[in-house]
């Protein structure tokens, strides 16, 4: 990493002073052997100048003068000029290479020095991503960082849970902080480096909405004082959906299958012996290759006083379904320069554009996986069949309510258009050398246009009347942070302390209107043009403020204490419950400087940590403490106002306590191993708590319940190889999370989506996420009908049920009812049974990963590197709903039906081959069903465990410069994303989201946009 660091630092220095001599020599490193580019070489007397690509130097000197050559990584080696003019030097790698500087947001510390849980991740650790999300690109690089790409569709964003789900209602995402400053927008190609905060002695400082923890951005500046830089990168591919383990039925299979479960009268009244040559493949043609493209162009350099970088970049990505695109476009200017001699001001300024396409109707993406392979959506000339509509009335349509989506999504239109800038102005007054204040503002502003279009000739939700509808909103924030940073050292005692002040304003406001009987092709709303116009509307404001301190203290760079506070008001909250106090301490002891570890030459750093602190989720919609109303006309066709939201004056903060300890190692300057162990208590849940119909109310938002988090993260990477020539490192991380809900004061409850219902029950003592449903337990060999449990409940001497009777606050007692409960009493005793409505509900595995990580291997010879990075996922449950409809035994004779060849092993109950009864994993297929054995239950919760190649990237660096020194140099790549998928799952893609919606819930995999194979060609030039 820093030799691609010090190849990217072209130069640091310019030669300023005149100089009676010129020494001249190479830079090499003392181990390989290989010169070194970009190093400093500083004369005593003023001036200097920067090693070129192959490490040579020349450099006027003055008499007696000295030379200092410096890169970052390598220890500084100085030199007495002693009258020479040729100077040849070898550079050693530092052992005390964690002296650089991480950026933590409010503060910078070397990362010696840190005592709390944090990853580091440089720009060229993210180079070979084919996406535009930074989610993605940190997949499986950080232990105990989960992200999920939920969707492959293009521009979507992926979910990220750092040590684990805390909250139910309410957001657990990380904070994002951007050159300082929470929230904020970027590209990912301006990046410089991201800094993940995990634990609460990190986050704390951060209070109000860093509970889900902190991802800290710093955007790219200039570098090289002796030149201006001109980096262009420019990348296309090709993008295709995964397909994993699902395979629809062809025509002669699915023929096989029908015939099977129906009548040999009914069957070959409907279904010619022709269609076994009909195999039209929905998936295949709805998924396809898509193209994406990205160039990116910056320029920086320090003109005078002014240190400039400034960038642009366009992104544009064709979906591989059809459909489906995203464009972005992006500009960004960095400015820096000094006034006087001890105030420097910072502007940077950042803009994004994007334009999304989307599938106007949920019925696009669902044909690919049930679409019959009898029906030919196009006729011959190639044009899309209108089916459903009265000039296809002659057509035989086999499937399920005649609907064509290369029809629709001809006519058919979901446009998106999102725009943000942002504009920071800083000010670091330096007003002695201990002591500097910062002054950060930020305004930024944003706007969203959405545009969805069903038109009349399509068969549709719209009914061939034709829709449309059209909303914008739009917002702006306001941030202030004004800080006073003290730096101090007294011998063998350093103090750093800051003490700051935030304040922060937001408002939005949104509007929008819809309409039908639009006329064909019209796309526009208007009172002549459509009927049954309806306009709704919005706005929204938000404030907070907080005060906050920080002092760390250090003694002869062995023992680090650090301890912080901060105070956050937010008018999200009902006024008594507004304020929030956030504490966190840490401490971290380096062992190896310790007298006694002097003969202990294997580690190069051995340190212990330990941390506490607390901090806060308030990421919720503002003003639910109050009631709320809404209009409806149902009264007597009058307007009349309708509660809809309850009060409650004492919703307040939802905070994280967490405790941790790790450990860091350096061994032989070669093998790095980090350990951490923490403990999360996540009290006064904001939740969405399930009311009586009595009430008028379906819930209520109140601070309830406790969950824990705890677990264990392992990193380590060595440098197994280690020559001039060659190098090869490997990484491993490991993360492991148990989720558990300690309290629930009004016990447990069950929460569910879609039709039929899949649910999941939140209960004390269980996983947040924890499946619940019937169990399934296989298929009668006698006859093929489905079975599951049911199990044996105690009864009265009445023959009724008992079940245990639960307190005030909904938890189970030792008192024994007939009044029925979630806590039946069971005898121990189970049996199977054939009909699904005496099946009993079960708690069946958690949506939750037991553990997840990432393996890297980097490889280098000579001017070749070879990368390739795997993520892997353990211990979850995938609840795969597509199967409900295409797995389902006869049950939707209009749709298709996945093949059972798929190498896991299953087989159908077939009544004309005995040998597949004893094995048989799926019931016998019967027209409209067997037994409702396509019900709700674990028949279809799955394994969802995978290992992927999620990149693996092949480049050539080039360290000379080219054509007469115009290009000074840059790599040429071929990069592949998510290459391949070993997982045991049957659906297209076992990578689900992580949290639950008022839509869906975690683990549910439902016609889901798979993820795609990206195969991308790039170059990535320095002029």
């Amino acid at each position: 990493m820093k030799k691609l660091f010090s190849l990217i630092l072209l130069s640091l220095l310019a030669t300023v002073a005149f100089a009676q001599n010129t020494v001249t020599g190479s830079v090499k490193d003392a181990v390989t052997g290989e010169p070194l580019a970009g190093v400093g070489v500083i004369v005593s007397t003023g001036g200097g100048a920067v090693t070129d690509l192959d490490g040579n130097y020349s450099v006027a000197v003055g008499k007696d003068a000295t030379l200092t050559f410096s890169l970052l990584g390598y220890a500084d080696v100085v030199e007495a000029i002693g009258g020479r003019s040729k100077i040849d030097v070898v550079m050693k790698e530092d052992v005390n290479f964690l002296e650089e500087v991480v950026v933590l947001g409010y503060t910078t510390q070397k990362k010696n020095e840190l005592s709390s849980s944090v990853v580091s991740l440089k720009s060229e650790e993210l180079l070979d991503n084919s996406t535009p999300d930074l989610g993605n690109m940190i997949q499986g690089k950080a232990a105990g960082v989960v992200v999920m790409n939920t969707s492959g569709m293009p521009g979507s964003a992926a979910q990220i849970r750092i040590r684990g789900t805390g909250s139910i209602s309410a957001s657990a995402d990380p904070l994002y902080v951007v050159d300082g400053i929470a929230g904020g927008t970027f590209n990912p190609n301006d990046v410089e480096n991201v800094t993940i905060l995990k634990d609460a002695s990190a986050t704390a400082l951060y209070g109000a909405s860093a509970a889900g923890g902190v991802i800290v951005i710093t955007t790219k500046s200039a570098k090289d004082r002796t030149r201006t830089n001109v980096n262009f990168k420019a990348s296309a591919g090709v993008k295709q959906a995964l397909s994993g383990r699902f395979h629809p039925m062809d025509g002669r299979e699915l023929y096989k299958v029908q015939k099977m479960m129906m009548s040999e009268t009914v069957f070959m009244a409907t279904r010619p012996s022709s269609l076994k040559k009909q195999n039209f493949d929905w998936y295949n043609n709805i998924f396809k290759t898509g193209m994406v493209q990205d160039y990116y162009l910056s320029v920086s350099g320090i003109s005078g006083r002014v240190n400039y970088f400034a960038s642009i970049d366009h992104y544009d990505e064709e979906g591989s379904m059809i459909g489906t695109s995203f464009d972005r476009n992006s500009a960004r200017v960095n400015l820096s320069a000094p006034i006087g001699d001890k105030v420097t001001l910072n502007l940077r300024l950042g803009y994004n554009r994007g334009h999304s396409t989307s599938y106007s109707d949920w019925r696009d993406i669902g044909t690919a996986y049930n679409g019959m392979p009898w029906d030919n959506p196009f006729y011959e000339n190639g044009e899309p069949v209108p089916v459903g509509l009265p000039e296809a009335s002659g057509l035989i349509w086999y499937g399920k309510e005649q609907y064509n989506p290369f029809h629709t999504l001809k006519y058919n239109s979901d446009d998106s258009w999102s725009e943000d800038m942002v504009a920071d102005v800083q000010m670091v007054w330096n007003i002695t050398d201990w002591l500097t204040f910062t002054s950060n503002n930020r305004l930024n502003s944003w706007n969203w246009n959405g545009k969805t279009y069903l038109d009349a000739r399509t068969n549709t939700e719209a009914k061939n009347i034709g829709k449309m509808s059209q909303s914008s909103s739009y917002g702006w924030g306001v941030g202030l942070t004004e800080l006073l940073k003290f730096h101090k050292n007294f011998d063998d005692h350093a103090l750093s302390s800051i003490i700051g002040y935030e304040v922060s304003w937001g408002y939005s406001d949104g509007m929008g209107a819809g309409g039908m009987n639009m006329p064909v092709g019209m796309k526009a709303l208007s009172s002549v043009a459509s009927t049954g116009l309806s306009v709704w509307g919005s706005d929204s404001q938000s404030a907070a403020w907080a005060v906050l301190a920080q002092a760390q203290y250090s003694y002869m760079e062995k023992y680090v204490a650090t301890a912080s506070i901060r105070y956050d008001k937010t008018y999200k909250f009902a006024p008594k419950a507004r304020a929030g106090f956030f504490p966190g301490v840490s401490a971290a002891w380096i062992i190896n400087k310790e007298d006694f570890m002097a003969d202990a030459d294997a580690f190069d750093l051995l340190k212990l940590r330990a941390g506490y602190g607390v901090t806060g989720n308030s990421d919720i919609d503002p003003f639910l403490y109050l009631d709320s109303f809404t209009t409806s006309n149902t009264y007597n066709d009058k307007v009349v106002a309708v509660a809809e939201r309850m009060a409650n004056d004492e919703l307040g903060w939802e905070t994280a306590h967490m405790a941790s300890i790790g450990v860091d190692m350096r061994l032989k300057d070669r093998v790095n191993v980090t350990v951490d162990l923490y403990s999360t208590d996540n009290k006064n849940l904001l939740l969405d708590v399930p009311q009586a119909p009595s009430t008028g109310f379906t819930t209520f938002t109140a601070n309830v319940g406790t969950i824990n988090n705890k677990g264990i993260e392992i990193a380590t990477d060595a440098d197994i190889i280690k020559t001039k020539d060659l190098r090869w490192n490997l990484g491993l991380n490991f993360g492991l999370n148990r989720n558990t809900v300690v309290y629930l004061p009004n016990g447990a409850f069950r929460r569910g989506v879609g039709t039929p219902l899949v649910e999941q029950l939140v209960c004390e003592g269980y996983d947040i996420y924890t499946w619940y449903m019937p169990e399934w337990a296989g298929v009668n060999p006698e006859n093929g009908d489905p079975l599951w449990w049911t199990y044996e409940k105690e009864l009265d001497a009445e023959g009724k049920a008992l079940y245990y009777e639960v307190d005030k606050r909904g938890h189970p007692t030792d008192v024994k009812t007939t009044d029925k409960t979630l806590y039946p009493v069971y005898t121990g005793k189970r049996e199977k049974t054939n009909i699904y409505t005496k099946a009993d509900y079960r708690m069946a595995g958690t949506a939750t990963p037991k553990f997840t990580g990432g393996l890297s291997s980097n490889l280098k010879w000579k001017n070749w590197t070879l990368d390739a990075f795997f993520f892997y996922v353990y211990g979850n449950k995938v609840f795969n709903n597509s199967r409900i409809s295409i797995d389902a035994d006869g049950s939707y004779v209009d749709y298709n039906m996945m093949s059972l060849d798929n190498g896991l092993g299953w087989v159908r109950w077939d009544p004309n081959k005995k040998s597949t009864h004893a094995i048989a994993t799926h019931p016998r297929p019967m027209m409209s069903g067997n037994k409702s054995s396509n019900s709700v239950s674990t028949r279809y919760l799955e394994d969802g465990s995978f290992l992927r190649l999620k990149n693996v990237t092949l480049a050539y660096n080039i360290d000379k410069p080219l054509f007469n020194g115009f290009v000074q140099g840059g790599r040429i790549y071929f990069t592949a994303d998510n290459v391949f998928t070993l997982t045991r799952f049957s659906g297209a893609d076992p990578e689900v989201q992580l949290e639950g919606s008022s839509w869906s819930l975690a683990g549910l995999f439902n016609n889901n946009y798979p993820v795609p194979r990206s195969l991308i060609l790039g170059v990535d030039l320095k002029f």
